[in-house]
């Protein structure tokens, strides 16, 4: 089956849970359609519309590397290469400390008060950290960080 034909369906109660594997299926695959649907929507459709089939209890423990390397599997992928968005040593200590008080809902001048930085400092780390990680919003930033537990 090509990839830019997969219809894949995310099944969770957990709306975390399953954005956060749909964003490693759209790594692993990003030519695949991917719904999240929770367990009573996915009662209602046609389970035969879907190539593949995910179900996530956001309680069960497993790792970003765990499922990426199961979504590879499932979907028959190679990875060419290690995700950046998964790779904690990716970030500076004090980056790390920005995004965590990003995630509380700081404004930029508030996490320079806080740290005793520059509003333009925070600024640069902002910014250094939508590019190393990809992700451009503070849900976003948000998820990652839960993710990797680092909140």
């Amino acid at each position: 089956m090509k990839s830019d034909s997969l219809n894949i369906a995310v099944v969770s109660d957990n709306w975390l849970s399953a954005f956060g594997l749909k964003c490693l299926i759209a790594e692993v695959s990003p030519f695949a359609r991917v719904s999240i649907l929770n367990s009573e929507e996915f009662d209602k459709v046609d389970k035969n519309i879907y190539s593949h089939v995910f179900e996530v209890d956001g309680a069960d423990g497993w790792g970003v590397d765990y499922w990426r390397a199961f979504v590879s599997g499932k979907l028959q992928v190679k990875e060419e290469k290690e995700c950046t968005v998964c790779q904690k040593q990716l970030l500076t200590n004090r980056e790390t400390e920005v995004l965590r008080l990003v995630t509380q809902g700081l404004m930029n001048k508030e996490i320079a008060d806080k740290l005793g930085i520059s509003l333009h400092t925070v600024i640069s780390h902002r910014k250094n950290l939508t590019e190393k990680l990809g992700i451009k919003t503070v849900s976003g930033l948000t998820v990652y960080a839960m993710m990797h537990k680092l909140i």
